[in-house]
């Protein structure tokens, strides 16, 4: 069994991993939306809706 030092210890790394984790999370969204919004600006539309196996396969 824990006892209250092990559970703070445990408690606060727990903490930790779920900031580090969220705050990757935010950094991925941010890069996606920029990707997305240049791939706009250049009149590209979504990159992601394309579907580039039918295109490559027409050439």
């Amino acid at each position: 069994m824990l006892n209250e030092a092990d559970r703070t210890n445990a408690s606060a790394r727990y903490a930790d991993r779920r900031d580090e984790l969220r705050r990757a999370l935010a950094r991925s969204e941010a890069a996606f939306a920029r990707r997305l919004g240049v791939a706009a600006a250049a009149g590209q539309g979504d990159e992601f809706s394309t579907n580039r196996w039918s295109t490559s396969s027409q050439r």
